[in-house]
């Protein structure tokens, strides 16, 4: 796990065809690439179906680190209410309100052509928590998902994270993701080349001493 993909809230939308463009640019950015060796699906607010199915990111979820994420206490605290899993609290996406107001985060699903989808030279897995991946042997991460500016960004283990807690090299493919409202800031991320941003280490530096 030297290069790694995260996959984020690409939820299936009733108004999608059967994989839209964003999730089969996602495929086909990822194919290209090939430095990428491991592929995670962060998919959050799921339905307990497509948690306990069998697809490659679920099996290999449970087979590596099921038991262990949720009992890291930083996991349980900062997951309560993210993923219906069958051993946590019963809540809302955001672990405050009763289970009557909940049906709209159990209907969450991922877009089938990516929850079915198989890569067969990458390793594939469903993580939502950057304390279920061993992070020392992680030296690049590319981003993909919806929206950068919400989701992608603030998610556990969206970029804002990465940015303040890890010295890792952060890419972005612009086809890669959708904008609620802002897209990339290309005065921070900066372009390697056609349509491919890598976060600039030094503005973070300089942030920091700003403070």
């Amino acid at each position: 796990m030297k290069n790694i993909a995260i996959i984020i809230d690409c939820w299936s939308h009733n108004y999608d065809p059967p994989g839209n463009l964003l999730h089969r640019n996602i495929i086909s950015l990822i194919s290209v690439n090939q430095s990428i060796d491991t592929v995670i699906l962060a998919t959050h607010e799921i339905s307990p179906d497509e948690f306990n199915s069998d697809t490659i990111w679920y099996t290999n979820f449970k087979k590596f680190n099921y038991s262990k994420a949720f009992t890291n206490p930083i996991v349980q605290h900062e997951m309560a209410g993210g993923i219906q899993h069958p051993d946590m609290p019963t809540t809302d996406c955001r672990g405050n309100t009763p289970l009557i107001k909940m049906k709209k985060c159990i209907n969450r699903r991922t877009c089938i052509c990516l929850l079915h989808y198989y890569w067969p030279d990458k390793f594939q897995i469903a993580a939502f928590h950057p304390y279920q991946l061993t992070l020392a042997g992680i030296e690049n991460v590319y981003f993909f998902g919806e929206a950068w500016d919400i989701c992608v960004m603030d998610r556990p283990l969206g970029y804002n994270w990465w940015i303040e807690f890890t010295d890792k090299n952060l890419f972005v493919y612009e086809k890669g993701i959708t904008a609620h409202t802002t897209g990339i800031d290309k005065t921070i991320w900066l372009e390697q080349e056609e349509g491919l941003y890598q976060f600039d280490r030094n503005y973070i530096i300089f942030d920091r001493n700003s403070r």
